[in-house]
């Protein structure tokens, strides 16, 4: 692909880290960032990846003298106020591209899709994500949309054993004989955070041998540090429990997994790639069978408050019945894998006939 496209992380939002690195890699494109320690990291983690860090004041006109779209999970209004003045500068304008940061079933209880009105080229996984377009009535402001499939799973693929390599340096290891993924969401405006009502009891029936792995939205260590770090003080006493902090390819710890554990988070749709056992808390106690935005906890279990005491019990269901709902969910999300020269080639064609 021509070097004029790049993807941009803009400060340090470590939620986009693995979505915009990993359509860097899949493309070989370069990733712009703000930050050294961001460069540090990612270059670390994604060793194959052209970095580029600017300085804020640099930022604007470093990205449009060199490039013609951008790839970013930053809102376009956001990306206009930093590109703007040097669009106006240099007499050159950008082309920005959405690529959505999950794939949750949160917004249908606020006005989080809504934000895609202001977008005009829009990366999607699959059908389920059009769909969601249409219900919310965005679908009709948008120029185009670019599948994306999986393409995060498809780069874990690529590069499984450097992944599982950096996972032993952080120690995580898993040898017992279930290892269960707590992924909760953070405390959003939908309020569906369930880490906080849950750990105590994942910590205190936790058997010898199961390994749990509790890794927090990123938020949560922006909004709720000290009590992470509280919750990191009881972990640390526990043999074969991690709290996941600063590592982004999700995908090396779902297939590390023999259960998930989850709320609203996106992960849950990222772990149907395996097929296996998954479990939700519910903190809003709405129904899944009747309610349209919880179709993710119709391919697993929902705990509620009162089996709190029995938790590793009830993750001990194989869940048999579920297998191909849990398929049919994944392809109805993610579609067809994309190679990343047909997907190269309609983002080039889309951009194209936007710019024209």
């Amino acid at each position: 692909m021509r070097s004029s496209v790049a993807g941009l992380i803009y400060s340090t939002p470590s939620h986009h880290y693995d979505h915009i690195a990993s359509l860097c890699v899949f493309l070989e494109v370069p990733l712009i960032v703000t930050e050294e320690h961001v460069q540090e990291s990612l270059q670390k983690i994604y060793p194959t990846l052209v970095i580029l860090c600017f300085d804020y004041l640099s930022l604007g006109n470093e990205v449009v003298s060199r490039f013609s779209v951008i790839l970013s999970c930053h809102p376009r209004p956001h990306l206009e106020r930093i590109l703007s003045f040097s669009e106006d500068l240099l007499q050159k304008k950008c082309t920005t591209i959405f690529i959505p940061h999950g794939n949750s079933d949160k917004g249908h209880l606020s006005g989080l899709m809504e934000g895609f009105a202001y977008e005009k080229l829009v990366g999607v996984y699959g059908k389920k994500m059009l769909d969601f377009f249409s219900e919310k009535k965005v679908s009709d402001h948008l120029f185009g949309t670019i599948h994306l499939g999986n393409y995060r799973e498809q780069v874990y693929t690529k590069l499984k054993p450097h992944f599982h390599n950096l996972l032993k340096e952080q120690a995580v290891i898993t040898k017992t004989k279930q290892t269960i993924f707590f992924a909760p969401t953070w405390d959003d405006d939908e309020h569906s955070c369930s880490l906080f009502s849950v750990i105590d009891s994942l910590l205190a029936q936790k058997p010898d041998d199961v390994t749990l792995i509790v890794k927090p939205h990123p938020n949560t260590f922006q909004t709720d540090l000290p009590r992470l770090e509280q919750l990191q003080g009881k972990i640390d006493a526990i043999e074969n429990v991690f709290l996941i902090r600063d590592f982004p390819p999700i995908y090396a710890l779902l297939d590390l997994s023999d259960v998930y554990l989850g709320d609203m988070s996106s992960i849950g749709y990222d772990f149907l790639t395996y097929n296996r056992p998954m479990f939700f808390l519910n903190p809003n106690k709405r129904d899944p069978k009747t309610d349209r935005g919880l179709q993710l906890l119709r391919c697993g279990e929902v705990i509620y408050p009162e089996n709190f005491d029995a938790l590793y019990e009830v993750m001990e269901h194989p869940q048999t019945e579920l297998k191909k709902p849990r398929h049919d969910m994944y392809h109805y999300t993610f579609g067809e894998p994309v190679s990343s020269q047909k997907m190269k080639k309609q983002l080039l064609d889309l951009v194209s006939a936007f710019t024209q």
